[in-house]
């Protein structure tokens, strides 16, 4: 009798333990289903698990992901996009670009990301909450710093807002983007009121006496040497020169002061004058010639081509620094 009550109370506990194990195993399980993101791979110190977790060092602050765990991410992102949790939906796609192993996938994740972000600002500016759009925004582009239209979101929200300062700061780091720089160069030359793609240009030059000479290129067909006058209106080249670009001489003049008096010479319309890179089309020119110092040169460069551009004169290191030209701004 004494034998089966010990037989009975034996099966008891391990039915009891069955049980007790089976429900520990169920909130395991529950656990790691409802949180994918916490199961972390633990390996033996001195060895080398062959599923390490993706690392990305530049990514947000969150717990190291699988790249078996991307698909789950998805899914929850587009369940709390769905019930209009559109800042958990972000939290899950920066999660999901560290497990992200292939470039579709990437892909995925931002075009995903993109709609979500276009939701919660919509429901930032709803709830009049527009401070925390520049927050939400700079998070992802130090999340994802290789997604350069994250960047541009960034500079154009702070430029609606009227930080032109720190769109200008954003855009400087994607203005060479190979995809997205032609916009980013746009939105620099909306700021600062500039012309996009005409670089600054540091010309070098010559000198010659106080005075300096440069090279400029006329109609793109001969080089010629044009000492700098910013007292002369109009630049001057010399009459044997225009001829052999075959200019006509014959048509309006207009009186010039030079070092030998004043003099009537003929006004001409040519097709383009170029310093480096920057050029003037068209420009008038005086052909006049003019009496030459001990190093030769072919005319003046005149303010009708120097207030097209911002420029200055560095003396020391011998350049002529022409800026970017201002829309609406000639100079004159």
């Amino acid at each position: 009798m004494a034998k089966m009550k010990r037989l009975e109370s034996t099966r008891k506990a391990i039915v009891t333990s069955m049980i007790i194990g089976f429900l520990i195993g169920l909130g395991v399980g529950y656990g790691l289903w409802e949180y994918p993101e916490y199961l972390l791979l633990a390996t033996v110190p001195g060895t080398e698990s062959s599923a390490a977790p993706v690392r990305r060092p530049a990514a947000v602050n969150a717990p190291e992901v699988l790249p078996s765990q991307f698909e789950g991410l998805i899914i929850r992102a587009n369940e709390a996009t769905g019930a209009g949790n559109h800042a958990e939906a972000i939290d899950l796609l920066m999660l999901a670009d560290l497990s992200a192993s292939s470039a579709q996938e990437v892909e995925e994740v931002v075009y995903l990301l993109d709609k979500a972000m276009s939701l919660r600002v919509s429901q930032l500016r709803q709830d009049q909450r527009v401070a925390e759009i520049d927050a939400l925004c700079e998070s992802v582009t130090l999340a994802m710093p290789e997604r350069a239209e994250f960047y541009l979101r960034l500079a154009e929200h702070r430029m609606e807002m009227g930080n032109e300062q720190g769109a200008l700061a954003v855009l400087a780091q994607i203005e060479n983007h190979h995809q997205w720089g032609v916009r980013a160069r746009g939105l620099i030359a909306m700021i600062t009121d500039v012309e996009p793609g005409v670089p600054l240009v540091n010309v070098p030059l010559s000198r010659s006496g106080n005075q300096f000479i440069v090279t400029a290129s006329l109609d793109g067909q001969r080089e010629i040497r044009l000492l700098i006058d910013t007292g002369a209106s109009v630049t001057i080249v010399a009459p044997s020169i225009l001829e052999i670009l075959g200019y006509l001489l014959d048509g309006q003049t207009a009186r010039f002061s030079t070092a030998n008096g004043e003099v009537d010479a003929p006004l001409v319309g040519i097709q383009s004058l170029s310093v480096g890179e920057q050029l003037v089309s068209p420009i008038t020119v005086g052909a006049i010639s003019l009496s030459q110092g001990s190093v030769p040169f072919d005319g003046l460069l005149g303010m009708n081509f120097l207030q097209e551009f911002e420029f200055s004169l560095d003396q020391e290191r011998s350049l002529l620094e022409l800026n970017y030209r201002r829309n609406g701004d000639d100079g004159r």
